[in-house]
């Protein structure tokens, strides 16, 4: 049964690059004649259901290769040391902002950073928090609105500053 198998090679390597994996699709045709040869041996393998199995066997490896190729991108080692450069100037930027976010909540009232950070850190919403701490709804409302507009009025520029990659504009 693997002898009629392998005499169609030639289609299912066709069939492996029909599905876009390239180079890879010789390795996948080898791969799915160990498959078969392991259900052939194990007696599970019928004969006149042979060829669509093995054409099911050739998609699920392309698909598994297609899913790990998504997962892990490859990047050129130049590539990766020029950009390098531009990312630490951004991460510092960003740490330097959050920093100064941090600051300024430290230095509200104890309810209105507290409540702000359990909103920002938790996954409740604004009625969840107001079940589970019996404050009325409006007011943790209103406390967040005004939390989140001191936030935006004093940070709006570093921000600005940040999208437009000026980050030496933004100070500590």
């Amino acid at each position: 049964m693997l002898e009629k198998i392998a005499n169609k090679n030639e289609y299912w390597l066709r069939v492996a690059y029909s599905f876009g994996v390239g180079d890879y699709a010789p390795d996948i045709v080898q791969e799915m004649y160990l498959k078969v040869h392991k259900y052939i041996e194990a007696g599970t393998l019928k004969e006149e259901t042979i060829t669509t199995y093995v054409y099911c066997i050739i998609r699920s490896l392309c698909l598994d290769l297609k899913r790990v190729q998504k997962k892990y991108v490859k990047v050129d080692v130049q590539d990766y040391h020029a950009t390098n450069l531009n990312n630490l100037k951004e991460i510092e930027a960003l740490n330097t902002i959050y920093d100064k976010i941090d600051k300024e909540i430290n230095s509200w009232r104890w309810y209105d950073a507290k409540l702000f950070k359990t909103y920002i850190d938790s996954e409740y919403s604004q009625r969840d928090l107001a079940k589970g701490t019996k404050i009325n709804v409006g007011s943790i409302h209103y406390t967040l609105r005004k939390a989140g507009d001191k936030l935006r009025e004093k940070f709006s520029e570093d921000f600005e500053d940040f999208f437009n990659k000026d980050y030496e504009l933004i100070t500590k």
